[in-house]
């Protein structure tokens, strides 16, 4: 198994990188932020976080041939390669619409808002098909708010139709200055 930041061969292979710059070298932060303002940072490590999955499957892909014909197998993972994969609809994007991908603000490519203020900065939140905790959540932090409850958003169709409405839910959610 090798893990280096841009494979183990090639013009860049002696480079040097951390989590950010492969983030920036794989694309990953071009698709991230405000256009007029610098790029937001994923949370976490992601490049590394990628890289790691890439090499799980790519050392379970080597066992199950080294269990077919008996020989061993090097799995070679880039970080820069493992986070220009997870580039959304960016990568095709040219090719299908003629334009380069500009930052969605904070917004997915679905056009769903994920960016919200909170108290000491942003973060990035979607509901997705877990409506069920957000309105936990809601009863925790706004228990008699009433809008949380709306049976009508239990449908994820539903929300998906009304981006406006869980966008303003969620803003308030990460906006209120609550402990916890």
């Amino acid at each position: 198994m090798s893990i280096t930041p841009f494979g183990l061969q090639g013009p860049r292979a002696h480079w040097r990188a951390n989590d950010l710059v492969a983030l920036a070298v794989g694309g990953l932060l071009a698709l991230n932020g405000f256009p007029d303002r610098p790029p937001w940072r994923p949370s976490l490590h992601r490049a590394y976080h990628l890289a790691g999955a890439t090499a799980a499957a790519g050392a379970l892909l080597a066992l199950l041939e080294r269990a077919r014909s008996g020989r061993g197998q090097l799995v070679e993972v880039a970080l820069q390669a493992a986070v220009a994969t997870t580039r959304e609809n960016a990568v095709g994007y040219w090719d299908v619409r003629g334009e380069v991908r500009k930052r969605l603000e904070d917004k997915m490519f679905t056009g769903l808002q994920s960016g919200y203020r909170c108290r000491d900065g942003w973060v990035v939140g979607v509901p997705g098909g877990r409506w069920d905790e957000v309105r936990r959540w809601a009863s925790d932090v706004r228990p008699a708010d009433a809008r949380y409850h709306d049976p009508r958003l239990a449908d994820r169709a539903y929300r998906e139709a009304h981006p406006e409405l869980v966008g303003a839910l969620m803003a308030d959610l990460f906006g209120r200055d609550h402990a916890g």
